[in-house]
C-alpha cells in the first residue's frame, strides 16, 4: 500500500470537483487505499474521496487536505463511514495515506497477497474498505513479482557491467557498453512503476 505526500498547493475552490487535476498529481493517479492505478484510457474515472465524510464534516467539503483520490470500489466501501466516539477511543480509525506510514498498520504476505493488520487502525481500514478482496490480492502478487524481477534485472545489469569493465579490450566492448547504458536508463525509467506500482 502506498503512502502519499502532497506537493500541490492549489488555490481555494468553492467546488471540490475543481481539485481533481491536483489530486491526480498528488496521488499519482492511484487509489489512496488499494493503490490501483487509474486507467489512462479512462481519465477521471476515480472518485474524489472525502477522508472525513462531507455528510459528517460539512465544513471540510472543499478543504484540499481532506480530499483524496480513490478508485470507485474503495470509495463506495468507505463512503460516509467514520468511526464513532467509542471506536476512536478504542484505537479504531481510518488509516490516513497522507499522514500514516502503511507498514506500521499493515503487512502483506508474499504467498497469497493477503493484507494483515498490525494495529486497530489497520484492522478498521482493511475491514471497512475491504482491502483484502480477491482482486486486490492478485494485484499485490503481481506487484511483488514485478518488484522481484526489477531487482533481479538491476543485479544482472550491474554484474554484466562489471564483467565488461574487467574484460579484455574486445572490439565489441564499446557497443556492449552503449547497450548496457541504454538498458540502465530504461530500468531507471521503469523504477517508479516497479517501486510504486
Amino acid at each position: 500500500m502506498a503512502n502519499f505526500r502532497r506537493r500541490q498547493q492549489p488555490p481555494v475552490f468553492p467546488d471540490y470537483r475543481s481539485y481533481r487535476p491536483y489530486l491526480q498529481i498528488d496521488f499519482r493517479r492511484q487509489c489512496c487505499y488499494c493503490g490501483m492505478h487509474e486507467a489512462p484510457e479512462h481519465p477521471g474515472s476515480f472518485a474524489i474521496e472525502h477522508f472525513r465524510p462531507k455528510e459528517k464534516f460539512p465544513n471540510l467539503e472543499c478543504v484540499y487536505p481532506n480530499l483524496y483520490y480513490a478508485c470507485p470500489r474503495c470509495n463506495r466501501f468507505k463512503w460516509n463511514h467514520w468511526p464513532s466516539g467509542p471506536e476512536l477511543e478504542g484505537g479504531s480509525r481510518f488509516w490516513d495515506p497522507c499522514a500514516d506510514v502503511s507498514a506500521q498498520h499493515f503487512y502483506c504476505t508474499f504467498i497469497d497477497g493477503a493484507i494483515h493488520a498490525r494495529t486497530k487502525c489497520g484492522e478498521y481500514t482493511r475491514d471497512r474498505v475491504r482491502l483484502d478482496r480477491p482482486f486486490l490480492r492478485t494485484l499485490r502478487l503481481r506487484r511483488i513479482e514485478r518488484q522481484r524481477r526489477f531487482r533481479e534485472l538491476c543485479v544482472l545489469l550491474r554484474q554484466t557491467k562489471e564483467r565488461i569493465a574487467n574484460s579484455a579490450n574486445a572490439p565489441e566492448k564499446p557497443l556492449l557498453e552503449r547497450v548496457l547504458n541504454e538498458l540502465a536508463k530504461a530500468l531507471e525509467e521503469l523504477r517508479p512503476r516497479a517501486v510504486f506500482p
